[in-house]
């Protein structure tokens, strides 16, 4: 972290519509919520293992989206009820990698 979050959030206004979105910030999605942010972007790794290969081998974060991880949208739990997830385009792993 670099210490800007805490700025940023203070200039959030009741009712706005708000949300983070940063790999990192699904691990503390309450954290967000409580300071007013009503959604939470993040990645959820579904295969570490290749992952951690691929990363080993040069790929960057968007690479892994498809092959071994997911982007997802977090809200809280008072949040309206019906909204349905959207998968997202992957760019996938970088050519001549192994996995």
């Amino acid at each position: 972290m670099n210490g800007t979050v805490d700025g940023l959030l203070s200039h959030i206004t009741p009712g706005a519509r708000t949300a983070i979105v940063v790999p990192t910030a699904s691990f503390l999605p309450d954290a967000f919520f409580k300071e007013g942010v009503g959604m939470v972007s993040g990645a959820q790794i579904f295969n570490a293992g290749l992952a951690l290969d691929l990363l080993s081998q040069g790929a960057r974060a968007h690479h892994l989206y498809g092959c071994c991880a997911r982007k997802i949208n977090l809200l809280p739990l008072t949040a309206r009820a019906g909204l349905k997830p959207r998968r997202s385009q992957a760019a996938g792993p970088l050519p001549g990698m192994k996995f």
